[in-house]
């Protein structure tokens, strides 16, 4: 499943972790945000508010990881979320 939410066009990728209780993110190039929501689009909506949160405290954002640089564990998978300063986030499947 990928997923494509359109920070300054750059894809970050994002750890989502699903459960009973919904979806778990973890952004590796922001080790600070992390969300828990019931599903998994309220979490990458989540992870997308902090992730331009926290790019206004960015003079260059930082490059985003490539995902064969990232070892994922069995149940997690791992989706891009592209954020842009000047139109609203859209998802793609």
């Amino acid at each position: 499943m990928q997923y494509s939410i359109s920070v300054e066009n750059q894809p970050y990728p994002v750890l989502c972790t699903l459960s009973p209780d919904g979806c778990t993110t973890h952004v590796p190039d922001f080790p600070k945000i992390t969300t828990q929501a019931a599903s998994l689009d309220a979490a990458l909506l989540e992870v997308k508010q902090q992730i331009q949160k926290a790019l206004r405290h960015y003079k260059k954002p930082p490059i985003p990881t490539k995902q064969d640089q990232i070892v994922v564990p069995t149940k997690p998978f791992w989706t891009n979320i592209s954020i842009s300063t000047t139109a609203n986030a859209r998802i793609e499947n």
